[in-house]
C-alpha cells in the first residue's frame, strides 16, 4: 500500500480529471488523502478517499491567493504527520510560495 496526498485548487476543470485517479489508486489498495475546499467533500468520500479540508480557506476560488495560501496552510499542518515525507512536503510548500 502507497499513502497518496492529492492536493488541488477547486476548480471543476482541475479536479474532475483526478476523480478516475482517485478510483484507480482505490482499487488498487491505496491510502488516498485529498486536500480540497469543501464543497468537494462528497465527490471525494464517495470514491473512498480521505477528505482533508482547507484550512483558512476564505471561500472565493477566484482570488488565486486564497487558494494558495489555504493550500500552504493545510499542507503544512497534515502532510508531515499524515504521510511522513519531509522533502516531499517541502518541495510543495515551496512551489506554493514562489505560486503565491
Amino acid at each position: 500500500m502507497v499513502r497518496i496526498l492529492m492536493v488541488n485548487l477547486p476548480y471543476a476543470g482541475h479536479v474532475t480529471p483526478t476523480l478516475g485517479l482517485i478510483d484507480e489508486f482505490i482499487i488498487r489498495g491505496h491510502d488516498v488523502g485529498y486536500v480540497l475546499s469543501g464543497e468537494w467533500r462528497e465527490e471525494i468520500e464517495k470514491r473512498g478517499a480521505k477528505f482533508i479540508e482547507y484550512q483558512g480557506y476564505k471561500g472565493n476560488p477566484m482570488v488565486l491567493n486564497n487558494c494558495y495560501y489555504a493550500l500552504y496552510n493545510t499542507i503544512k499542518s497534515v502532510a508531515d504527520e499524515y504521510y511522513g515525507n519531509k522533502k516531499a512536503v517541502e518541495i510543495i510548500l515551496k512551489y506554493l510560495e514562489l505560486e503565491s
